[in-house]
């Protein structure tokens, strides 16, 4: 039996896999031989892969073809439906979670199961859901579905389903598959026996979860499955839901009817070696081409920036975000231990990013000494904000503030006159070569820094031509490691939030937030900084020719 092969082959090492499908195995061997509860059929187990053996495959140059299951996706079908409780002879699991990288045919698989579900549950009245995000993403997995029906003969000669527009009906049990996804509002998917949720890394709340979950309640065997990759926002609640599946796999947390099934490289594993690629993928070599995943491995060892995309999709590590560049332990590595009082009468650069009223400033302070940069933050916030913020990022800024990593001024509104005095303070210790800031804000403050104090400022354009440089520089600084920070944990966190805007054929770049909500001022003061430095070594060192990019 596949299954067990596949058991085999893992005890054995004879198959590169990663720390928690070893975990997974000894659980599942270990348990058959002790629980009170729950047994192990493998006549179930068999009889639903041998269902989804008998359905066509939809895709690429297997479309029309068996589906002849993979050991490890025989192996996930095994343990949904092979594992059942003793007292009903019901299944055991009624979550399960698998967390598997991209292109493993994750979506023909679902689309198995779905149908498998619909066919062999003898459940009369079955209500299936495939569940998504985005409408066209669940609309993909029902649309799979739905072709799988007409490429099989064995189900259309049975005259089981009927495909339509916006379900499947199924008239043998008087049950219907459908597409539901965030956007669909209401109260749809009540009632649910079965919930096939696709992607759900990209649910920004977990509404649509707890709507499904809780309408499956009147159902006898209620089977909820996630399938999913790993993802770039942590803040988004499948990332905790992570967190609580792996503590199942590590003995921490006990939940016995739920199943997981995670596939990854191991935290410490060489992203570079490809062991560690086949150790994430089980389905490399067959719908994870060697040759795709080394032109991906080229791509993202040549441009950096492309590198926690690869990590994540193909690894199915958690990046800190989508196209970040750097990585938080390298980050980390860069800070420095030195006061800023140890630099008094330095000359320094200032960049500034001022937020919208009533959300964080940001300032750097960057001092050059010895071919190396060191720089110091500084943030400010509005009090009423910080509470709102807190929520928002899960950050607890007010305990940053009695550390001093930020400061928070009274009120709702920026504090203009705050930092306007903070910066004039800096001024009586420091030499300010020149104060960096974007040239649509912070007009007033600008006036009066330079009229009422003679502090040199520059604008600087916050276009993609504009910023590719300095953006350039800062990551070519911190990845030599000749930049070195503060160890703000604030500006580690923007850190993380950074996504690369790339805006044409040129690769012009820029730093953003991507559609997230998380911040990133303290990186973009910290580019106005570079860009500021940039400016005046060109003035001294290159026939005080303006930088072509500087207005653009």
């Amino acid at each position: 039996m596949k299954f067990n092969h596949y058991i085999q082959n893992i005890k054995s090492g004879s198959i590169y896999h990663g720390e928690y499908i070893d975990k997974l195995i000894n659980w599942h061997l270990s348990e058959i031989g002790k629980s009170n509860e729950y047994y192990f059929n493998e006549d179930e187990a068999n009889r639903y892969i041998s269902f989804i053996e008998v359905l066509r495959l939809t895709k690429g140059e297997w479309a029309g073809k068996n589906f002849k299951l993979e050991d490890w996706q025989a192996f996930i079908v095994a343990m949904i439906f092979g594992w059942r409780i003793k007292a009903n002879n019901t299944r055991r699991f009624t979550e399960v979670t698998i967390n598997v990288p991209k292109k493993n045919g994750k979506t023909e698989l679902a689309a198995a199961l779905c149908l498998a579900c619909a066919v062999l549950d003898n459940d009369y009245g079955f209500q299936i859901y495939m569940a998504a995000t985005a409408r066209d993403q669940a609309r993909l997995c029902f649309e799979t579905a739905k072709q799988m029906i007409k490429l099989t003969p064995e189900l259309i000669e049975a005259n089981i389903f009927e495909p339509l527009a916006h379900s499947i009906y199924c008239a043998m049990f008087g049950g219907a598959i459908k597409a539901i996804s965030s956007e669909a509002g209401g109260i749809e998917g009540a009632g649910a026996s079965v919930v096939i949720f696709d992607e759900e890394h990209l649910q920004p709340t977990n509404e649509l979860r707890d709507n499904l979950r809780s309408g499956m309640a009147a159902r006898q065997q209620p089977l909820f499955i996630s399938i999913s990759t790993a993802g770039s926002d942590k803040n988004k609640p499948y990332y905790n839901h992570l967190k609580v599946c792996k503590n199942i796999l590590n003995g921490i947390s006990i939940n016995d009817r739920h199943l997981v099934v995670i596939y990854a490289a191991d935290e410490k594993a060489d992203w570079e070696n490809p062991k560690t690629w086949q150790q994430a993928n089980p389905n490399y070599g067959i719908s994870v081409r060697e040759d795709f995943i080394k032109q991906q491995y080229t791509d993202a060892k040549n441009e950096p920036f492309k590198q926690p995309n690869f990590i994540t999709k193909h690894l199915n590590i958690w990046s800190d975000s989508e196209s970040t560049w750097i990585d938080s332990k390298h980050w980390l590595s860069l800070a420095h231990n030195k006061q800023l009082e140890e630099f008094e009468g330095n000359e320094i650069y200032i960049g500034l990013d001022l937020g919208t009223t009533g959300d964080f400033s940001a300032a750097i302070i960057l001092i050059v000494e010895d071919d190396k940069f060191y720089f110091f933050t500084r943030f400010w916030i509005p009090d009423d904000m910080a509470g709102k913020r807190t929520k928002i990022d899960q950050l607890n800024f007010r305990q940053y503030a009695r550390q001093n990593y930020i400061t928070l001024t009274d009120g709702n509104a920026t504090d203009y006159n705050q930092i306007e005095h903070d910066i004039v303070e800096l001024s009586k210790r420091f030499e300010i070569k020149s104060l960096a800031y974007d040239k649509a804000f912070a007009s007033m403050l600008v006036t009066r820094l330079t009229n009422d104090y003679d502090i040199i400022c520059n604008p600087i354009s916050q276009s993609a031509t504009a910023l590719t440089e300095p953006t350039k520089k800062l990551h070519e600084l911190i990845m030599d490691k000749k930049i070195f920070h503060d160890n703000n944990p604030v500006m580690a966190w923007m850190v993380g939030n950074v996504q690369i805007y790339l805006n044409d054929a040129n690769n012009n770049m820029k730093v953003h937030k991507g559609k997230s909500k998380n911040k990133v001022d303290g990186v973009s003061a910290l580019v106005n900084a570079i860009a500021d430095y940039m400016i005046d070594y060109n003035n001294n060192y290159n026939n005080n020719a303006e930088p072509v990019w500087l207005t653009m």
